[in-house]
């Protein structure tokens, strides 16, 4: 009699354990997947944010560069850009989030300098006006190396995004139902075994 108490209480103890290592487990696994969920949601967020800005950045480029066509003849640009030019946030975002474009952000951030530096120039008149458009022409051009470089690496990118799935929930996961599964069978196989009776003796 003492010998089948003391089996169902380490079964019981036995069980108890199981079920709250179970428990520790599914909290975990339930964790990191929603951690992997945000950092993936992230990630995208902020890709898709880069690309915006690059087209930004691209139409003030564009447009001073159809304006710098002026100093080729020797006039002075009248146009005035009102667009925006955030290469800047691009380079922050891309050496936290893609680090892979930094090189080609930073040889766009340096054509950029250059037409600023063109523009100053013009109004200071230290520099002929045929001459300034030669070196804006050259800056326009290694600009568009770096945007090409630059899509090519957004193109695997957005690849991905449009073929990968939705991280799958926990509660429908294949490693929820296994640890699910792995409890069951241990708890019942022990339970089992714990409170298994002796035959009654006949009588």
């Amino acid at each position: 009699m003492d010998n089948n108490f003391i089996s169902a209480l380490v079964g019981a103890v036995a069980g108890g354990s199981l079920a709250l290592a179970g428990s520790f487990g599914a909290i975990y696994l339930h964790q990191r997947v929603a951690q992997t969920r945000e950092e993936h949601r992230q990630y995208q967020e902020k890709t898709e944010e880069m690309q915006e800005l690059a087209i930004q950045v691209r139409q003030w480029m564009d447009f001073e560069f159809t304006q710098g066509w002026w100093l080729r003849y020797d006039k002075v640009p009248r146009g005035k850009n009102t667009l925006a030019c955030p290469i800047d946030r691009l380079g922050l975002l891309a050496d936290r989030y893609e680090p892979a474009l930094s090189t080609n952000i930073s040889a766009m951030k340096e054509a950029v300098s250059q037409f600023e530096h063109v523009k100053v120039e013009v109004h200071l008149a230290v520099t002929d006006l045929p001459t300034l458009f030669d070196e804006i022409r050259g800056s326009y051009e290694r600009f568009k190396a770096a945007d090409q470089a630059m899509e090519a690496v957004f193109q695997p990118i957005n690849h991905q995004f449009s073929h990968r799935r939705a991280v799958t929930p926990l509660k429908k996961s294949g490693a929820r139902r296994s640890v699910s599964q792995w409890l069951t069978t241990q708890r019942t196989r022990l339970f089992s075994r714990a409170v298994k009776r002796p035959a009654k003796k006949a009588e």
